[in-house]
């Protein structure tokens, strides 16, 4: 079954932008399920930063993290989704929402990393900078020129041939009549 974004949609949706647009990555939040059903709704939202977005878990549900992570001042930003299969979960509800996670990726549509994690060790703040540590582009520097410049015309060495200021007639009389007394011998 699929997952349910349109009764809650608009404060998924709100909740992710403050993630996504966050100057000091400290808004995180938790998506949960809206009791046995499959519709996802906002369970959880905080704003001190990735050690309490890591104690925020439930180990007895299911449940999707979002978290904007920068490792130093000059890195981008990304985004981590972590798919959260707390311990205490029936293995039926697990096999039941094994491709939700593909759904909320797909929802919240820019998300660089997931992290899949069953327990408190799986979510220790070291343990998700070091899976967004492997991403390309972490520590890019952001200070770089950025700004449009107009592209140097391409020079070229070609130069058009002009036959009859390079040959003149008396040369190509004199080859072509050369070429017929050797045909003729």
């Amino acid at each position: 079954m699929t997952l349910n974004f349109q009764k809650h949609g608009a404060a998924i949706q709100a909740a992710y932008d403050r993630v996504a647009e966050s100057k000091t990555n400290d808004e995180w939040f938790i998506l949960d399920y809206e009791g046995n059903s499959n519709v996802i709704k906002i369970g959880e939202e905080g704003d001190y930063g990735l050690d309490e977005f890591c104690t925020s878990f439930n180990s007895g549900r299911l449940q999707y993290g979002v978290i904007g992570v920068r490792l130093a001042k000059t890195a981008l930003t990304k985004i981590v989704l972590v798919h959260w299969q707390g311990e205490g979960v029936p293995s039926s509800r697990v096999a039941s929402a094994t491709s939700h996670i593909d759904d909320v990726r797909r929802y919240l549509k820019s998300v660089h990393v997931v992290h899949y994690a069953r327990s408190e060790i799986d979510v220790e703040p070291e343990v998700i900078c070091k899976e967004v540590a492997k991403l390309p582009a972490t520590h890019a520097n952001t200070d770089a020129d950025t700004y449009y410049s107009a592209p140097t015309p391409v020079g070229s060495v070609y130069k058009p041939t002009k036959p009859h200021v390079e040959i003149s007639m008396k040369q190509r009389d004199e080859f072509w009549e050369k070429l017929r007394k050797e045909e003729a011998r």
